[in-house]
């Protein structure tokens, strides 16, 4: 540690803000991983649930295909055609994307695993539909409503396909956390809005006085950025299940929002004039407020449950100019993932997984990165039967299940109570007011 660039930094980034501590020293040092080594290129990366995917050119000048890495082992290619395979999302149990194999080379939705454990079609018509998104076992996409019609929202939950919007203007980038869907309608007397379904009930979020764009979703809440008075500014927006709260209200621009609720951050222009822009977050519950504030460009923003990832210029490469790394805050320390000499781009992840391009193949072309942060558990799904006086659900002896319920949409699930079985069936009782009120139930397995 004696170049004196690295030093000065070193001092920047030990500071204190709102309480939240920007420390290096000690820090966890976190394994990454390179997935690629080639000459093509890689694009459209996205990691989550401790899997990555990502678009790959078939050869230099070939068309793209689907690579998935599952988590451990090499990464398989999913799809091998003479098309685009383009956009790909990792779900809690495979990947979705699109690519032009309707009728008359229309854009359809695909999806692995499908029935046969292959590559499997899931629209098949005579218009585009493109840009799937999954969450919470939903998944959504927009879709015209016939060729060359308006685009609209579409969604597919417990296995059946419905069309959300029917209008006379475009529903464009859906986003779902398997109990919402968040979009950008774009009505001509409004500009762009942000729109919800909740239930089967949809509403505006945003005000017509603002251009919103960029919705992203978790648990129940949404944000937004939108810009008003000509473009002057950008601001972020949140939806709670109850009221939007405009979170920033300044002279420069805020934008690139990620969400893990109660979590909210985004990257905002200093507002000193000259400064590069931060990373802000805030604890919606507990108002406790972080931010890099440092002389680097920080942007990119990846907000989980305990990290917060993003992108900063820090460099610095052969040539003494900066290169963008990947830095991680665990709640109290800051550190730098990687530290080389070419740039990083495209950071993704969750509470499970960071991924990223890398510009470290041939002239300087993009590889594909990723770093574990702890693993993933996908549990089985856990059916109710719902009775007059009980829920009941198939068990196992010794294994232990958290009852836990929510009012509304909103609101963030609460334990009610915890059941020890002690047979093939568990039950819950309750009563029928209880039952009757507009509440929602799941049960869970903590067994230790």
């Amino acid at each position: 540690m004696n170049h004196p660039f690295l030093l000065k930094l070193w001092l920047v980034l030990c500071v204190a803000m709102g309480g939240w501590l920007l420390d290096i020293a000690s820090a966890r040092a976190y394994e990454v991983v390179r997935l690629t080594d080639n000459a093509i290129e890689e694009r459209g990366l996205e990691a989550r649930y401790g899997r990555a995917a990502w678009q790959a050119r078939s050869s230099p000048n070939g068309t793209y295909e689907i690579v998935y890495w599952p988590g451990s082992g090499d990464p398989v290619t999913l799809s091998d055609n003479d098309v685009q395979d383009l956009n790909p999302r990792i779900s809690q149990g495979g990947v979705v994307w699109y690519a032009p194999t309707g009728v008359n080379d229309t854009e359809e939705i695909w999806v692995y695993p499908g029935p046969q454990d292959a590559a499997d079609v899931v629209t098949s018509n005579a218009w585009h539909d493109r840009l799937p998104r999954t969450g919470g076992g939903w998944l959504t996409w927009q879709g015209q409503s016939g060729a060359g019609g308006t685009w609209e929202i579409y969604l597919q939950r417990n296995g059946a396909v419905e069309q959300v919007t029917a209008n006379d203007y475009d529903d464009e980038t859906p986003v779902t956390d398997g109990s919402l869907v968040a979009w950008v309608g774009h009505p001509s007397e409004q500009g762009s809005q942000i729109y919800l379904l909740a239930g089967s009930e949809i509403r505006s979020l945003s005000s017509p006085d603002w251009e919103s764009r960029n919705p992203v979703i978790h648990d129940g809440w949404v944000a937004w950025e939108a810009t008003s008075g000509g473009n002057t500014t950008s601001e972020v927006f949140l939806w709670n299940g109850d009221s939007v709260e405009q979170v920033t209200s300044n002279s420069v621009f805020d934008g690139a929002p990620s969400l893990w609720r109660p979590r909210f951050g985004w990257e905002a222009d200093h507002l000193q004039v000259g400064f590069p822009p931060e990373i802000r977050v805030r604890d919606m519950d507990s108002e406790v407020s972080f931010e890099t504030a440092n002389t680097l460009s920080d942007y990119n923003p990846v907000v989980g449950p305990e990290t917060v990832a993003w992108l900063a210029y820090v460099g610095p490469n052969l040539f003494q100019f900066p290169t963008s790394e990947v830095q991680i805050w665990d709640g109290s320390t800051t550190v730098r993932v990687t530290d080389n000499g070419y740039n990083e781009r495209g950071l993704t992840g969750d509470e499970y997984i960071l991924g990223w391009l890398g510009e470290a193949g041939p002239s300087y072309s993009s590889e594909v990165f990723v770093s574990v942060l702890k693993p993933f558990y996908t549990p089985q799904p856990i059916v109710l039967t719902a009775y007059a006086d009980r829920l009941e659900w198939t068990s196992a002896a010794g294994r232990v299940y958290a009852v836990e319920r929510k009012a509304s949409w909103g609101e963030s699930w609460s334990e009610v109570a915890r059941v020890a079985a002690d047979g093939a069936t568990a039950e819950w009782g309750v009563s029928t007011e209880v039952l009757g009120q507009a509440a929602f139930f799941r049960v869970v397995d903590v067994t230790d």
